[in-house]
């Protein structure tokens, strides 16, 4: 993956998501990339475990806080995800 220095980073994926939302930063982002929990430690996130955003599965209504309180967890496959304790599981 590339690194950019004017890259936009964000305190949790619902952050992300309500940023992407918004029209006018529709256009301002090319690529979003999610970090996967499934292989990476959930306190502290690696860098090399980046997944594109779009291909991600999100598991909500879990016992893992993130540092703006609770957030969507994200996997790269399904199976991962559905061994996590959910609630539910989305795409």
């Amino acid at each position: 993956m590339e690194r950019h220095s004017d890259a936009h980073k964000f305190c949790s994926t619902l952050e992300m998501f309500v940023f992407l939302q918004q029209p006018e930063n529709q256009a301002q982002l090319r690529h979003a990339y999610v970090h996967d929990v499934g292989v990476t430690p959930w306190e502290a996130p690696k860098d090399d475990a980046f997944i594109p955003a779009a291909d991600a599965w999100y598991v909500v209504g879990h016992d893992q806080r993130g540092s703006m309180g609770h957030t969507l967890a994200p996997f790269s496959s399904h199976e991962r995800a559905s061994s996590s304790q959910k609630f539910m599981v989305a795409r």
